[in-house]
């Protein structure tokens, strides 16, 4: 019975989800930038500062899709942990890896959406910035060899995990 602490639910409990959440995490990342890595507990805590470029190695969009992934990979992690702790009482059947996979990737593709809709114009100054989301999102796209340069108004995007 180890402490439920945040640090301890999210990097070092032995419940299967968590380490599966982060190796989806790593393995989507790992299409943008080969060196992909798991934020220790401290940077996810001040994930809105990290920034991956340098003078020399500019890598636009990388920064800004770790922050994403991370982010919601803790939570998806916080969330199913509360479904298994606290609606199942730990009792019942453990959330199976087809089940947890699904649900992370579709938590991931409604980001993607939510990014390119955020584009649209009747945002105004709000609006994202269609080069930020293009750059954010590039590499990650199933299939994205297919789509137009410009891909930022298509419907339907799916990330590409295998």
């Amino acid at each position: 019975n180890p402490e439920e602490s945040m640090e301890h639910i999210l990097f070092n409990c032995s419940a299967p989800e968590r380490s599966l959440a982060w190796a989806l995490c790593r393995q989507l990342g790992q299409r943008k930038w080969q060196e992909w890595p798991t934020p220790p507990y401290h940077q996810l805590l001040g994930i809105g500062l990290t920034d991956f470029s340098t003078e020399n190695d500019h890598r636009p969009g990388t920064s800004r899709l770790f922050r994403i992934l991370c982010t919601e990979t803790a939570h998806f992690i916080w969330c199913i942990r509360c479904e298994r702790c606290i609606e199942r009482q730990n009792n019942g059947p453990p959330h199976q890896p087809t089940e947890l996979r699904k649900r992370w990737i579709a938590r991931i593709n409604d980001r993607l959406q939510l990014d390119v809709a955020m584009t649209h114009r009747r945002f105004g100054r709000k609006a994202l910035k269609k080069q930020d989301v293009l750059q954010t999102w590039s590499g990650v796209i199933k299939n994205e060899h297919t789509l137009l340069d410009d891909w930022s108004g298509t419907s339907g995007l799916l990330v590409g995990i295998e």
